[in-house]
C-alpha cells in the first residue's frame, strides 16, 4: 500500500514539473500581440470513420505577430495600448485531399472574439477553454470563405467553410510554431 502511494505522490510530482517546463507560449488565454501562437487539430482514420459527413481532416490557425513588423502603437486603440486586430490564418484540409487557406483579422471587442474575412468572406467565433486549447466555432456565423482574397474567386480554388453542421465547431490544441512553420 504505502508502494502505491510513493508511486502516485511520484505521478503528481512529474505532472506538476512537466507542467512548470513547458514553453510559455503554448498555453493561450487569448491572442497575444508579443508571441507567436500556433494551434492545431488533425483527426485520425477512427474518428473520421464515425463521423462520415465531416469533410474536414486537419485545421491549423497560426497567429504570427512576429512576421508583420506592425508599430504596435499605430495599432493600439487606447484601452491601455490593446491591440484593435489581431493578423492570422486559418489552414484546412478536406477529405478530397483539398487544402486551402485564409488570412483572417480577429478582434475582441466587448467581448465578442471574432475572427473575419475581408471583403464580406464570412468570419467565426472563437474562445480559449482553461486548458489552452482553442474553440472554432462557424455555426451561428454563417461560416466562412476560404481561398478567396477580395472577388479573386475560383470554383476549384475557394470554398464556403462551415455549412456543413460537422464542420461548424472544432477545438484546436495549442502546439509548438514548428507545426505551423510553413505558414505564412
Amino acid at each position: 500500500m504505502e508502494r502505491k502511494r510513493q508511486l502516485l505522490r511520484l505521478g503528481v510530482a512529474t505532472l506538476i514539473a512537466t507542467a512548470c517546463i513547458l514553453p510559455i507560449g503554448v498555453q493561450a488565454a487569448e491572442l497575444r500581440y508579443g508571441s507567436d501562437q500556433c494551434f492545431i487539430r488533425t483527426y485520425n482514420k477512427a474518428h473520421l470513420a464515425k463521423n462520415p459527413a465531416q469533410q474536414v481532416t486537419q485545421i491549423r490557425f497560426v497567429h504570427r505577430p512576429s512576421a508583420y513588423n506592425f508599430d504596435e502603437a499605430a495599432l493600439s486603440q487606447g484601452q491601455g495600448g490593446r491591440v484593435k486586430e489581431q493578423v492570422a490564418l486559418v489552414d484546412v484540409r478536406f477529405r478530397n485531399q483539398r487544402r486551402l487557406k485564409q488570412t483572417v483579422y480577429c478582434t475582441n471587442e466587448s467581448g465578442a472574439r471574432l475572427c473575419g474575412v475581408e471583403c464580406d468572406g464570412g468570419r467565426f467565433a472563437y474562445r480559449f477553454k482553461p486548458n489552452g486549447s482553442m474553440l472554432i466555432e462557424l455555426r451561428k456565423t454563417g461560416g466562412m470563405l476560404l481561398g478567396s482574397f477580395c472577388g479573386e474567386e475560383s470554383a476549384d480554388q475557394s470554398h464556403w467553410f462551415g455549412t456543413n453542421k460537422d464542420d461548424q465547431l472544432f477545438r484546436l490544441d495549442p502546439a509548438d510554431m514548428s507545426a505551423c512553420s510553413d505558414l505564412q
